[in-house]
Parts: structure tokens; sequence; C-alpha cells
């Protein structure tokens, strides 16, 4: 069984932090908020940018801290996986979010 590994990018703008919620299409984890993410077959060196991930199979995860430009407008680039995408200060990221307190405690950390 080959091992995944997932990147996931940790984007704080203004101090708040990008975040997805998995929508109905979605193949698991429907209403979780989560870091846009994507899975990285080992030994294939292209990157899958959807956001599934089989837990069936060994995986590693990688968060990465990204940075937008003032230009970069992040979009959904799959409205069939995801139902809506936001911008959350640390007081406001939701709950059901994946990673909840690394992001909360990165923001508070960021915004001092």
């Amino acid at each position: 069984m080959q091992p995944r590994l997932s990147v996931g990018a940790l984007i704080i703008r203004d101090g708040k932090v990008l975040l997805l919620c998995r929508g109905p299409g979605a193949p698991f984890e429907v209403g979780a908020w989560t870091m846009p993410a994507g899975g990285i077959e080992l030994g294939d060196p292209s990157v899958n940018y959807s956001d599934g991930l089989s837990c069936a199979r060994p995986y590693v995860a990688l968060i990465v801290r990204g940075t937008l430009t003032p230009d970069d407008q992040p979009y959904n680039r799959e409205p069939c996986v995801h139902a809506a995408i936001g911008w959350f200060s640390a007081d406001e990221v939701p709950e059901y979010t994946w990673d909840r307190e690394l992001i909360v405690r990165t923001l508070r950390e960021e915004t001092r």
C-alpha cells in the first residue's frame, strides 16, 4: 500500500485565515472547514489539488504557510466539493474545522 502525503496551505491575510467548507459533493466530512489542501502520491511528482484523502491509506500531513499578494483573489476551484470559501479571524474560526487549534494559535501569534 503506497503512502500518501497531504499538503495543507495555511494562508493568512490581514489577520484572517482562508478556509473552505466541505459540501455535499465531498467524499467525507461534509460540513467541515479545512485549509486549502491537496494530495501528492509518493513517487509521483505531480500534485493533485483536489481536497480528498483516502483514510484507508497511511498518510502524512504537511502544513505549509502560504502567502497571497494583495492582487491574489482566491476562489473555489471545486464547487462540487466545497460549499463555501471564507476568511476568518481567530475568534471566528468555526468549531468544526480540521486543525482548529493550530490555526487559532497561529492567528493569535501573528496578530500580537
